[in-house]
């Protein structure tokens, strides 16, 4: 349908009053319908179509409908119509408010880019900078004035919104946080404050800039448009009393022409956030469930709450990898902003990994404390280039660190700040399994028919290392605390064994030269590396009882401690007479703990 202006058709002005005044009394939200007249050369007289006037609602285009309609010329009247719709469009009840910054000389920009960092300085005043007061990453943290002191407390980027706006995010929460009007209220004197990214009234700005480059931050709300008082103002970004001393607030004022404490300057910088300068990436998305956390040197070793205690304040320390709850973590969001809370299987997953006393120190001690979600249980996490991760506590920004760097068992855990010291703090984060499905080239043994013998038959067990070395009591005695190490075969009995089923699945590896009544023990019941193993009387506790495995496809067995993770290991791989036996961490395809059965 064409459309132009035309001033013929007075003779059907009644007509389309008529048509007006029915329009006016239906004026709603809904899509109205008008009947308007068509010219012989198909075109509409655009003065004759009525003028609609809704509050706060303009007509941004008409629509044309079905055409039914022929105007009839000579007989001078309306045969039908065409059906045109108007489309409605609300209009912002600010924008005479944005009008009157407009006409002061500030255009709303959109050039603002979420990796530029800005100190935010009040035109009143050289360096008097936004400051997060005490420079605190937690929500509803005071946002004032304060000298520049060149830290991430004074540091913003601007994150662009599909609605148009900018979040003034924090460098000091790595942007897991913004400024946002108190509980996005739409009132004068409003404090701004820091809380966690979300998405409400308050925490959108409309960016307007001068040709002297001084900015205002109009308050939005979620939709994009400026946030207006009941009195019809908008609010900006002002300082409190129009002060400009250390420690002013920063709160929302209506626009006064010409007032220096509501342009601010926008001056580059660079983040101060540790994490972001040591090339840290934040993880926003990482897929809550149970892990490991272990160290990224050795992965051997893991993130323990000690003893697997449940109670508060057990302290949470580096031991040996076990697969028990003690080592189990569930991570789960603590928002969609890189900020996680770390459970304890210990516990029931009912306690989290805590910073003592929410101190903000370094060295701050970590243990397992009863879930409350306080920033003290909160923890950000980031990836390295290598692929490790790195947790950061939201109380202190301080990164969870193994005491000295020094990975091992009892070493102490808490925090530090971040230094990007391998040993110390950087982790892997490995789903939370047992040794069967961590190691799939292995087949658990069952049945001890499945090994080609019986309970009955006495068997040599030799070193896949090298064939010609066999397992072996020292000194041929039958004493307890006689040491277990390799020998070359010599057929004596100090060399023959009998491995026998448990009624709970285990087995027990009973040695001839004490006439089976005494077994391959673990010293002191320890399921530690480097622990000793040697001949003792039967006892039937957990230091005797062992679970065999097999590399798949092959002869090749593993004798792995029931009640730990570690497995029967020649010291040093060393193939000599009388190197030790004890237990080390369990590796593939090492000859030095695989054993092979001859009768």
């Amino acid at each position: 349908m064409r459309i132009k202006q035309s001033f013929r058709m007075d003779k059907t002005s009644n007509l389309l009053i008529s048509l007006q005044l029915i329009l006016q009394r239906k004026a709603t939200l809904q899509m109205e319908i008008i009947h308007c007249m068509v010219l012989p050369d198909g075109t509409i007289p655009i003065d004759m179509i009525p003028k609609i006037d809704i509050q706060g609602y303009t007509v941004t285009e008409w629509r044309n409908g079905a055409d039914d309609s022929v105007w009839d010329f000579k007989n001078d009247k309306v045969i039908s119509s065409v059906i045109l719709y108007p489309v409605l469009a609300p209009e912002s009840p600010s924008n005479t408010a944005l009008t009157e910054l407009e006409n002061a000389g500030f255009k709303k920009v959109n050039d603002l880019k979420a990796t530029d960092y800005y100190n935010i300085e009040i035109a009143a005043r050289k360096d008097g900078f936004v400051d997060i007061s005490s420079a605190s990453q937690e929500n509803n943290a005071n946002v004032h004035l304060w000298s520049n002191n060149g830290t991430a407390a004074q540091k913003f980027y601007f994150e662009p919104q599909s609605n148009g706006t900018y979040q003034i995010k924090t460098d000091v929460t790595d942007g897991t946080s913004a400024l946002e009007v108190d509980s996005g209220k739409v009132a004068l004197g409003t404090n701004i404050k820091q809380y966690s990214d979300r998405n409400q009234n308050g925490t959108y700005f409309i960016a307007m800039k001068n040709d002297k480059n001084q900015y205002v931050f109009v308050v939005a709300d979620k939709n994009g448009n400026p946030a207006v008082t009941s009195n019809g103002k908008i609010q900006l970004m002002d300082l409190t009393g129009a002060k400009v001393s250390n420690g002013t607030n920063i709160w929302t004022w209506e626009y006064i022409k010409g007032s220096n404490t509501q342009m601010w300057n926008l001056i580059n910088t660079k983040s101060a956030n540790e994490a972001r300068a040591k090339g840290l990436t934040l993880v926003k998305d990482f897929v809550e469930g149970e892990y490991n956390i272990v160290s990224a040197t050795n992965n051997n070793f893991a993130l323990d709450v000690s003893g697997g205690k449940q109670s508060n304040g057990t302290n949470v320390g580096i031991w040996e990898r076990n697969y028990a709850d003690a080592e189990k973590f569930r991570i789960e969001k603590a928002s969609e902003n890189g900020e996680y809370y770390i459970r304890t299987a210990a516990s029931g997953y009912k306690s989290s990994l805590d910073v003592s006393s929410a101190s903000p120190n370094r060295g701050a001690n970590v243990h397992q404390w009863a879930s409350n979600n306080s920033n003290a249980q909160i923890w950000k996490i980031y990836k390295n280039v290598d692929g490790s991760y790195v947790f950061i506590n939201s109380v202190n920004g301080k990164a969870l660190d193994i005491a000295g760097g020094n990975v091992r068992k009892g070493q102490n855990v808490g925090v530090w700040d971040v230094n990007g010291i391998l040993n110390a703090q950087h982790w892997k984060i490995e789903s939370a399994t047992t040794f069967d499905a961590a190691n799939p080239e292995l087949e658990k043994i069952t049945d001890i028919s499945s090994l080609g013998i019986s309970e009955k038959d006495w068997v040599q067990l030799g070193s896949i290392a090298d064939s010609s070395f066999r397992l072996d009591i020292s000194s041929g005695t039958d004493a307890n605390g006689q040491n277990v190490h390799i020998w070359k075969s010599n057929g004596t009995n100090a060399q023959k064994f009998r491995i026998k089923k448990l009624t709970n699945g285990n087995f027990v590896i009973q040695t001839k030269i004490s006439n089976g009544t005494k077994v391959i023990d673990i010293s002191g019941g320890n399921t530690n590396s480097r622990t000793n193993i040697l001949q003792w009387s039967s006892n039937n506790t957990n230091a005797q009882q062992w679970n065999i495995y097999r590399v798949k496809g092959t002869d090749k067995l593993i004798f792995k401690q029931a009640s730990g993770y570690c497995v029967m290991d020649t010291c040093g791989a060393s193939m000599k007479n009388g190197s030790n036996i004890w237990l080390w961490f369990y590796a593939k395809d090492n000859g030095a703990q695989q054993w092979k059965i001859y009768k």
